[in-house]
């Protein structure tokens, strides 16, 4: 198969990144075996308390706000490293000293003050400020392919008082749920004069706001190493020294090195095997979950209606679901509520080939690209494949109608897959704008209508524009092995994720 590059792939390098002006002990590391990266959960008493999670490869960045960086990983690391003003729906006291409603400026609808902790700041010592919120918004509002950009875009203007820390936040419409709003703030003053929002946190994350900072990540080696934060100004810190996450790129690998108590849990993608695997080995506890992440193809409006519903009649989720994940076992996949027999007339009829975008870097991407072209082949549909990096597919394959529709994970919920995002396509991948629909999502931001209402309106428009069709959905196998006491004896009852890490603690008796 022919593939047609934008831009060429850059290998990946290793990158440190140091993170606290007064970093604790340096954790020790043994030499990783040609195979494997071993890393022992086993302290002596010269050694810091280190906790090792093995997770998948990361083929992306660390940014949280990007839908291209978008993972379990991700997600995870910045609620360890980075600052939210609230946090499981409570106020951050050790952010914040208030968050509230006060009188809407002129000419506003909303206006929201918070007053920052004085004693909060980054890891290098810098105050956590009104310009960390200005950063945070700009990203998300003005750049490609963001998370939330529909809410970040409602901000008519951030003011301060009290040197920055005292943030009053202009919304020229209504927000319900203002309290979802800046989680994970940035270090603005680190990240403002790099290349782009879009590269920020590309490699690393330079300061922390939280309980933990980054201080390595290996990408030649897969292992990201954070340290306690000795700058923490709040009354929980981490309970450990050292917490290590461990890339396992096989089974085998991953097996082993839970077996040996070198990795006390891991977290990654299911294979057809991995959970009888898992469960063989004594003393460790398996749990299967299912995350709002999931495989999709996008068609966009350079097709028409007639075209798209073309390309949606030859998708099989449940086969692709299969080659793109390579299992059979532990699959999400959301079938059709009615069989659609194939119709191939209208793309045969398209006059050149369908071209679908795919980032290369994901394999389960790439794998169910290559799979639909050759069943659009096969069809006698002449199809292509432009391959780049997700970034570029944003910024400037997407605006500039280069494509045919596009395969990528999406964690994207309805009220930022259907918003009007004009010239700058956030996570709108269809780039289709329809009025009524932008007017609900308007009311259910402002809390005059339910997610229910826009689920239903999104239904009805995609059963008239043929706009997306999931492949399947983002499962996570974990595997619980010696020496972490976690939130609860049974994994089961274990919060969703590794939403709970930082309250882990090492069983010093394993």
């Amino acid at each position: 198969m022919s593939i047609k590059h934008r831009t060429s792939i850059f290998a990946l390098a290793a990158v440190l990144a140091a993170c606290s002006a007064n970093p604790g002990p340096a954790p020790v590391e043994q030499a990783r075996p040609s195979k494997a990266v071993a890393t022992s959960t086993t302290q002596t008493p010269d050694e810091p308390a280190r906790l090792s999670v093995g997770i998948d490869p990361i083929y992306a960045g660390l940014n949280p706000h990007l839908l291209a960086d978008d993972s379990e990983f991700v997600r995870t690391l910045a609620q360890l490293v980075l600052p939210s003003t609230f946090v499981d729906g409570q106020m951050n006291k050790d952010l914040l000293e208030s968050a509230k409603p006060v009188t809407p400026a002129d000419d506003t609808a909303l206006t929201i003050r918070y007053d920052i902790n004085p004693e909060a700041q980054w890891s290098d010592g810098t105050p956590i400020t009104v310009s960390d919120f200005e950063y945070l918004r700009s990203g998300v509002a003005q750049t490609p392919g963001t998370l939330d950009a529909a809410r970040y875009r409602a901000i008519s203007d951030i003011r301060s008082a009290n040197g920055g820390r005292t943030v009053f936040v202009d919304f020229d419409q209504p927000i319900a749920h203002w309290q979802t709003m800046f989680l994970n703030l940035l270090p603005s003053h680190v990240l403002k004069d790099e290349s782009g929002f879009d590269q920020a946190l590309r490699e690393d994350i330079p300061a922390s706001g939280w309980r933990f900072s980054l201080n390595s990540v290996d990408r030649s080696r897969g292992v990201i190493t954070l340290n306690r934060n000795d700058r923490f100004w709040g009354a929980k810190p981490a309970q450990v020294e050292t917490l290590q996450f461990v890339e396992v790129r096989s089974l085998p690998q991953a097996a082993e090195m839970l077996r040996s108590g070198q990795l006390s849990f891991v977290d990654m993608t299911p294979t057809e095997v991995a959970t009888d695997t898992f469960k063989l080995i004594p003393d460790t506890q398996v749990r299967t979950t299912v995350l709002d992440r999931r495989l999709q193809v996008t068609a966009t409006t350079k097709l028409n209606t007639e075209q798209r519903a073309s390309l949606a009649s030859m998708i099989e989720p449940a086969t692709l679901a299969r080659l793109a994940t390579g299992r059979s076992t532990a699959l999400e996949v959301e079938q059709p509520l009615e069989a659609i027999e194939p119709q191939p007339e209208a793309l045969r009829s398209l006059g050149r080939p369908v071209v679908i975008g795919v980032d290369p870097s994901d394999p389960a991407a790439l794998a169910a690209t290559r799979a639909l072209v050759d069943v659009l082949r096969n069809a006698d549909i002449p199809a292509t494949i432009e391959t780049s990096d997700t970034t570029d597919l944003f910024q400037n394959a997407l605006p500039e109608g280069e494509l045919d529709a596009l395969i990528t994970w999406t964690p994207a919920i309805d009220r930022d897959q259907y918003h009007c995002d004009g010239e700058v396509v956030a996570a709108n991948l269809s780039t289709m704008c329809v009025p009524e629909v932008e007017a609900i999502i308007d009311q259910v931001i402002a809390g005059k209508a339910t997610s229910e209402d826009l689920a239903a309106a999104a239904k009805e428009l995609e059963a008239a524009e043929h706009l997306s069709t999931v492949i399947v959905r983002d499962v996570r196998l974990q595997a619980l092995g010696r020496g972490i006491v976690g939130p609860n004896p049974s994994l089961e009852r274990w919060p969703a994720g590794l939403s709970s890490l930082a309250e882990w603690t090492i069983n010093k008796g394993q």
